[in-house]
């Protein structure tokens, strides 16, 4: 008698213990707080969330006469070019996007702001506030190409072996921004 009582239950406990966490997982990543799984970039260039994405490369080192990190620690320089498809492309730049380093541990960086104030592209974009405008804070245009420079402080040991991470919103609202990303691999610029 207890039997299909005991089957019923061997059934359902799992779906109980997975159902919950399955779709709470999923509404994190709608909300953008778990972050995305990033896929990797064959070549250097790729299509995110309606707009061309493309790595022009990245610099190791100090330029110029700049005061060098501290010990151990690296600034590495990183270059993309973005270009929205379509205003809907441009609203998902200016809603959010993101960038890091990530080395093959997973451990990640930031772009710093120490190091904001050197001129490495003329009229860069804007990338504060969450999302990614023109050089005049202003949604990129559709088919008009706007490049981003970012540096990141990295272990000395991990600079040469970076990989770097753009995350762009898929949606324009605020509550569930649904991001996606994508992993690039660049050439290291002499």
């Amino acid at each position: 008698m207890r039997l299909p009582y005991l089957a019923g239950l061997a059934v359902l406990f799992p779906v109980m213990l997975v159902w919950p966490y399955s779709t709470e997982y999923q509404a994190g990543l709608d909300r953008g707080t778990i972050p995305p799984e990033a896929r990797l970039v064959d070549g250097d260039t790729t299509t995110l969330a309606g707009s061309e994405w493309r790595s022009v490369g990245s610099l190791v080192g100090n330029i110029g006469d700049e005061e060098p990190p501290p010990e151990g620690v690296q600034l590495v320089d990183m270059a993309f070019e973005v270009t929205p498809s379509d205003e809907e492309a441009s609203e998902l730049l200016a809603a959010h996007c993101a960038f890091r380093a990530v080395d093959a541990q997973g451990r990640s960086w930031i772009p710093t702001h120490e190091y904001s104030l050197r001129q490495l592209l003329d009229e860069p974009g804007n990338f504060a506030g969450g999302g990614c405008t023109n050089a005049e804070h202003e949604p990129i245009a559709p088919g008009e190409g706007q490049a981003f420079a970012f540096s990141f402080l990295v272990p000395e040991d991990v600079a040469e072996d970076l990989l770097f991470e753009v995350t762009v919103a898929t949606s324009t609202a605020e509550q569930q921004p649904r991001p996606e990303a994508v992993l690039f691999e660049a050439e290291i610029l002499e």
